[in-house]
């Protein structure tokens, strides 16, 4: 059975993945992230991309995910997660001021989102497309 730290592994195996060329969302490098979702084509951001692809390599074919998340959104992530009966760190709009933990979906409220990796005393680190366009 897959532990969540699995999760984090993959994402961060990611780490250095870029666009080709840059700025422009497209790129063998990312391509098979966004085949992972139902949206066709490239030339649209990738964050939500990449955790479904995440979550998809991680899923265990025994898994409890009946439906991994094959979203191009980033908020259709809290879609999946409350259709599948699971949390997604939304933060501001969390509940109860829980923090995330390493191996959470994020889902920021600027319509960006990530895998958490690990924790600072101030701020969530998460696995993700930056505006750099590269997995930093």
């Amino acid at each position: 059975m897959s532990d969540i730290n699995d999760l984090v592994q993959i994402a961060r195996s990611q780490i250095g993945t870029e666009e080709d060329p840059q700025h422009q969302n497209v790129g063998s490098s990312i391509k098979k992230y966004q085949d992972s979702t139902s949206l066709g084509g490239q030339g649209w951001p990738w964050c939500a991309a990449f955790v479904d692809w995440c979550v998809q390599q991680f899923t265990p074919e025994d898994a409890k995910i009946a439906h991994v998340p094959r979203t191009a959104a980033a908020f259709g992530l809290i879609d999946w997660a409350n259709n599948n009966h699971f949390d997604v760190f939304n933060p501001p709009g969390s509940s109860g001021g829980s923090a995330p933990q390493s191996g959470d979906i994020v889902v920021y409220e600027f319509s960006h989102c990530g895998i958490a990796n690990y924790l600072s005393n101030y701020a969530p680190s998460s696995t993700q497309q930056q505006t750099r366009n590269k997995i930093p």
